[in-house]
């Protein structure tokens, strides 16, 4: 009943609440840990009819450890995709939420994806997808002027940050990345460059600042990383080394590439397959994936198609399925089977894809998408909301 029929449980509660009948006070009476076991398992949105249901209730919800476990329950059974690109034929940025079953469940080889939520900026905007963590999203926004900002929001309860400029930095250029710190419960946005030393500029959300960090001269073809186990990655040209980064203690290491590879850095591509830290060579289909990380004796050869395709932007844990961008289509492809299918949403030239989870987390901010605080000198919503139902 907890699972299936949350619609039809959260009516029936609030019926006996609101008229309160007989059959109300035994469920009144429920320990507050039964209630949250029932919750944790709602939809966002049917969690903010619950607090206007009674007191009791509305205190519930509203605890920051409700929040994390709602988050985790549905990071573990509800899990949906965010996506965002360009539309040219409307000239404006979009941002969609889509269910993951919309793109597993059917069988067609060509169709449209189920849309949850979807977001249009204003004409004068672009924005760009720089992660997604725990129902939070980072946002680039710059317009024909080039002036550009950074922020934080959650679609769910549309609270939103405004991430302060960096004083290191007159702009932060894509590759960015937006990660979670488990071992101190906090957000960090990290983006690389060379000046001339390799240099990481970290803006952690707890202390609201930016900082910099530096090591060692290295020579990159690009600044193109990965996330895996804590820590981002990049491929040096010189030497030709993995570099990590830890995001937790904020150090640098170096990783031994397989001792096979003798080719150019340029010619190596950095993956996360099946949850592993994987690497690829451009110019074949030759990819090696690290089993036991930190381990060089376990990079393992394995043969992939479709391995050094560019665009891959999701891959789950176990290997099953991999997405891909190619223009205005999304590309499921399963290495098992060799089989693929494609998907589409409008015109969306698609350039991010991320995880996301609804989320109930708040940052804090006491400023939500649309009030004045967020539009402040330019009279207008950064977004405007349009509701889409395949």
């Amino acid at each position: 009943m907890l699972g299936g029929g949350r619609g039809s449980l959260l009516l029936k509660l609030k019926s006996l609440f609101l008229h309160k009948t007989e059959a109300a006070k035994p469920i009144a009476s429920l320990p507050d840990e039964l209630y949250i076991e029932i919750f944790i398992r709602f939809p966002a949105k049917s969690t903010f009819t619950c607090k206007c249901v009674s007191k009791t209730w509305f205190s519930i919800i509203s605890k920051p450890d409700f929040a994390k476990l709602h988050l985790n329950f549905q990071i573990n059974n509800n899990s949906r995709f965010i996506l965002s690109g360009y539309d040219s034929k409307i000239q404006a940025s979009q941002i969609y939420i889509i269910t993951k079953d919309s793109l597993f469940s059917t069988s067609i080889f060509y169709g449209e994806a189920v849309v949850i939520q979807h977001y249009r900026t204003t004409f004068a905007d672009s924005v760009r997808l720089l992660g997604s963590c725990n129902g939070w999203v980072c946002l680039q926004h710059y317009n024909f002027q080039a002036t550009e900002f950074l922020c934080l929001w959650n679609p769910t309860t549309k609270e939103y940050k405004r991430i302060p400029d960096s004083p290191y930095l007159r702009s932060v250029q894509w590759p960015a990345y937006f990660c979670y710190d488990y071992k101190n419960d906090d957000y960090k946005l990290v983006y690389a460059g060379n000046t001339p030393s390799f240099t990481v500029y970290v803006y952690t959300l707890r202390s609201n600042s930016w900082n910099t960090l530096q090591t060692k001269l290295y020579s990159f073809d690009n600044f193109n990383g990965v996330l895996v186990n804590g820590a981002l990655h990049w491929i040096t040209e010189t030497p030709s080394i993995i570099v990590s980064f830890d995001i937790s203690d904020e150090s640098f290491k170096e990783i031994q590439l397989p001792e096979e590879i003798i080719e150019r850095a340029s010619h190596m591509i950095l993956k996360v397959l099946e949850g592993c830290l994987c690497v690829v060579l451009a110019v074949s289909n030759k990819a090696w994936v690290v089993r036991e990380y930190g381990v060089r004796e376990s990079w393992t050869k394995i043969q992939d198609k479709i391995a050094d395709d560019k665009d891959l932007k999701w891959s789950s844990r176990n290997g099953e399925c991999l997405i891909y961008s190619e223009g205005t289509d999304l590309v499921l492809y399963g290495p098992k089977h060799s089989s693929a299918r494609r998907m589409k949403l409008g015109n969306l030239e698609i350039r991010g894809v991320d995880n996301y989870v609804e989320s109930l987390v708040s940052l804090n901010t006491g400023i939500y998408l649309g009030r004045k605080e967020v539009i402040g000198t330019r009279r207008r919503g950064i977004w405007g909301k349009t509701s889409i139902r395949h």
